[in-house]
């Protein structure tokens, strides 16, 4: 004789779980594999978009122009290379060359008796402080009109001065305070004066009222002395 025996509610949710699951995990797994697909497409999208390519992305360098220039001659070929070198080269020489002439020309304009300043280049200066007076070629100056130094040379505004024995004719005389004028501030001594002392000086003008428009003045002066 065959006994029925009853299904009990927990079995039977335990007998439809087992049946159920191996379909739920096939499922679970053919969402995950088709999210996987459609995310890689999109990405394989985007790169094509960006032209990104396999290769590990490396931020680029930060390198100077110079830099940059020589590594680009470093990609010619060897002739191409040396004549690039070259005209770069002799680009910066021509740069250099002109800075030059910009600076001569600088301090030409800025000493406009360049005769005196070149002749002076390199040489040490005495520094003094010395008292400047004013004269012209009248009677009352000079004691007569002809304008001649005592070097016989003609006497010459902004220019020559007269000094006292201890400094010899040729000796010359920058004042940095009379660099605006039109010698920019360079004189020679070329003339002597009976009241002129040796810590003295008296600049020469063109007419009797610009020496005592001059008047008397301390002026540092650097003395030039061969």
């Amino acid at each position: 004789m065959i006994t029925l025996q009853r299904e009990t509610f927990g079995d039977f949710i335990w007998r439809l779980l087992a049946q159920i699951m191996p379909i739920c995990t096939i499922a679970f797994l053919f969402v995950v594999c088709l999210i996987t697909r459609i995310g890689n497409h999109e990405i394989a999208s985007l790169e094509r978009e960006l032209g990104v390519t396999d290769e590990i992305l490396v931020v680029p360098e930060r390198i100077s122009v110079e830099e940059a220039f020589d590594r680009y001659i470093d990609t010619l070929p060897i002739p191409e290379r040396t004549i690039e070198r070259f005209v770069s080269i002799h680009e910066e020489e021509i740069l250099m060359a002109r800075e030059n002439v910009a600076v001569q020309e600088m301090v030409l304009k800025e000493t406009s008796n360049t005769k005196l300043a070149m002749q002076v280049s390199g040489m040490e200066p005495t520094v003094r402080v010395m008292n400047t007076t004013a004269y012209c070629s009248c009677e009352q100056c000079c004691d007569k009109t002809d304008g001649i130094t005592a070097t016989g040379e003609k006497t010459t505004e902004w220019c020559t001065v007269a000094a006292g024995p201890q400094y010899k004719f040729g000796t010359i005389i920058y004042i940095p305070s009379l660099k605006d004028k039109p010698n920019a501030g360079w004189f020679i001594v070329q003339d002597r004066g009976g009241a002129i002392s040796n810590d003295k000086l008296d600049i020469y003008f063109d007419t009797h009222e610009k020496a005592l428009q001059y008047g008397r003045k301390n002026q540092e002066c650097y003395i030039f002395e061969f």
